[in-house]
Parts: C-alpha cells; sequence; structure tokens
C-alpha cells in the first residue's frame, strides 16, 4: 500500500485527494487507524467521559479523611478524577504495572 501522508489530510479538502487501489491519502489519525488495524491492536470502547465518571466513583468509595486526594475532592470531584486519572494513564504508559514494591530504596 502507497501511503500519502500530510498533517492537514485528516482535516476538510477543498478538493478530494484522487483515489487509487493501494494508495491512501491520510492524516495523523487516518494513519494511526491503519496502523492499529494492520497490527491488529483494539479500538478503545468507550467515551472518555465515561471512564472519567467511573474512575471518580472508584475514587468516592475509597475517599476517606487520610487519602491525600481528600480535601480537594470534597472541593472538585471531576477535576482531582480527571488529574488522577491522567496520572495513572502516564504511568502504565511509562511501564508501572499497577502493583508497588514492598522494598523501596531511594
Amino acid at each position: 500500500m502507497k501511503i500519502h501522508f500530510s498533517l492537514n489530510f485528516d482535516r476538510t479538502q477543498p478538493t478530494l485527494p484522487e483515489t487509487a487501489v493501494g494508495e491512501a491519502w491520510l492524516g495523523p489519525l487516518g494513519l494511526l487507524n491503519v496502523l492499529e488495524t494492520q497490527l491488529g491492536l483494539p479500538r478503545v470502547s468507550g467515551r472518555p467521559g465515561e471512564a472519567l465518571l467511573a474512575y471518580r466513583g472508584c475514587l468516592a468509595e475509597a475517599d476517606h479523611a487520610g487519602r491525600f486526594y481528600h480535601r480537594s475532592f470534597q472541593v472538585d470531584a471531576i477535576n482531582v478524577s480527571r488529574t488522577l486519572l491522567n496520572w495513572r494513564a502516564q504511568w502504565h504508559e511509562a511501564g508501572w504495572n499497577g502493583r508497588f514494591q514492598d522494598n523501596v530504596s531511594g
């Protein structure tokens, strides 16, 4: 497959690019879609807002005065949930497996 790539190809074009068998005109989102399909990666199901509300519910269940986020969570539960969910995603991207080691030296 021959891929023509431009940062602007995901946007509306005044003239459509010519199409041919085995050729694709893709922007960043289109290229990501092709890569995910070719690599067999599953699409993310659900909407980001649903994940945020589910995470807020989990934080609310675990919340008590001893939690580090407790006071902020009482004031603005959505933004605290968004921040903590983003931190969690960044840690997972960096290789965190969701567990903490017992013997942490540093």
